[in-house]
């Protein structure tokens, strides 16, 4: 009888932990997704600081579970088509630019390359992210920061 209300509980608890699990990665998509648009307002790798930000158009997405559509959008007006993702419960972020379908000679395509990557999501509010990552395509070992204000 012991035995099986140890398994009653074990599936209990794998169940609400993914309930939750589903429930913090739904509220980070949709705060992230909400709004649209959202503008970078710092982006450094290492000890360098980059000004030439970009803003970020995010596209309606309805599957939270998969990956969803953005727009980096260059100062010097070059766009690139690029993939995101939230996962680990809302702590990770990940993304990558759509080579298919872009100018893979544009700032805009350098750049969103160069910062793709996973990142821990280390500030998560109503009008603000914050990324850090050190895996990312153009600065691996690096200190990577990307922070996103909706505008």
């Amino acid at each position: 009888m012991e035995r099986m209300f140890k398994g009653w509980m074990a599936s209990i608890t794998f169940l609400l932990v993914t309930i939750v699990s589903c429930d913090k990665n739904e509220r980070a998509y949709k705060r992230f997704i909400d709004e649209g648009r959202w503008a970078v307002t710092e982006l450094s790798a290492g000890t360098t600081l980059f000004t030439k930000l970009p803003d970020w158009q995010i596209y309606p997405c309805d599957d939270h579970e998969n990956y969803c559509m953005a727009t980096w959008e260059h100062q010097n007006e070059s766009t690139v088509d690029f993939y995101w993702k939230f996962s680990n419960l809302g702590g990770d972020f990940d993304f990558y630019a759509d080579s298919a379908t872009s100018d893979t000679q544009s700032m805009a395509f350098s750049q969103c390359v160069n910062f793709s990557g996973m990142y821990d999501v280390k500030e998560s509010k109503r009008r603000l992210f914050r990324f850090e990552s050190y895996t990312t395509f153009g600065y691996p070992d690096k200190l990577v920061t990307i922070v996103l204000e909706r505008e």
